[in-house]
Parts: C-alpha cells; sequence; structure tokens
C-alpha cells in the first residue's frame, strides 16, 4: 500500500504541476488578448482623419480689407503703392468675428507692414509671395482665435 500513496502522490503533484501550467497559460493567454485588445482600440481611436494622398477640402471664408495706399520708404523720391486685400481663414465662427472686431487692428498692421516696405521689396514679383507671408504672420499675431491661411492682392500698383 505504500507503494501507491507514493504513486497517489506523484500522480497528485503532477496533477497540481499541470494544473498550475494550465493556470498560467490561461493568465497569459488573457493578458495577451487585452494587450492585443488594447493596441488595437488605441489604432483605432488614434488613426488620422485623412486619409494619405487624398485631398480634402477645407472649408474657408473671407474678409476684404478694402483698399490701403501708402507711401513706400524711398531715398528722396515719392513712391506709393496701392493694394486692395482680402485675407481667407477657416470657417470659424470666433474667428470671423474676431477679424471683424479687429479690423482696424489689422487694417494698421497692414499698413504698418506696408510702409517699411522698399520700391525693391514690392516691386519684384518673387518678393510679393514674401510680403505675403510677413502680413499673414503678423496679423496671425494678433488673433485669439485662429490664424487667417492666405491673403490676397486683388490690386497691386506700384507707381
Amino acid at each position: 500500500m505504500a507503494d501507491k500513496s507514493e504513486k497517489d502522490k506523484d500522480k497528485d503533484e503532477k496533477k497540481g504541476k499541470s494544473s498550475k501550467l494550465k493556470k498560467l497559460l490561461v493568465i497569459l493567454a488573457v493578458l495577451f488578448g487585452l494587450a492585443g485588445s488594447s493596441a488595437g482600440a488605441y489604432m483605432f481611436l488614434n488613426k488620422p482623419d485623412v486619409e494619405p494622398g487624398k485631398k480634402y477640402l477645407i472649408e474657408t471664408e473671407t474678409l476684404d480689407m478694402g483698399e490701403v495706399l501708402v507711401n513706400l520708404t524711398t531715398n528722396g523720391g515719392i513712391r506709393y503703392l496701392k493694394v486692395k486685400i482680402i485675407l481667407e481663414y477657416p470657417k470659424n465662427k470666433k474667428l470671423g468675428e474676431e477679424l471683424k472686431k479687429k479690423n482696424h487692428v489689422l487694417s494698421d498692421i497692414i499698413i504698418t507692414t506696408l510702409r517699411k516696405k522698399t520700391l525693391t521689396e514690392v516691386y519684384n514679383a518673387s518678393a510679393v509671395q514674401g510680403l505675403k507671408d510677413e502680413l499673414i504672420k503678423e496679423i496671425n499675431g494678433n488673433l485669439d482665435y485662429g490664424d487667417i491661411t492666405g491673403i490676397y492682392f486683388t490690386d497691386f500698383l506700384v507707381q
């Protein structure tokens, strides 16, 4: 009978080890499943709204700043710049209201920036983009609810 009890003990010991091993494997499987689900959910919820290679139109609005006439910085000669400016910005109610409310500030920024320019800085066609970029930067520095994305000259006369 002693042999039986030792054999039973060995069987019980082996069953205990295999039972523990099965429990460990189940726990590991559950953990890997949770990790995989979490990673999948994270990837799904944080995917970009934009598909690569596809173009999306952003709805924009414009604000006509009217005509601006300024003296250019010169060495004794009198030169004028006359422009008509339109600002473009993403459709945003708060930004639209802010632009209308700060129209006088925007006009001052535009006039001040343009008056600092020389004839060569506005006469050259390639310099016009730099002028637009500078105006956008100056205007956006004074806005709280967004940024303008474009500036258009619908009239541009240098005399």
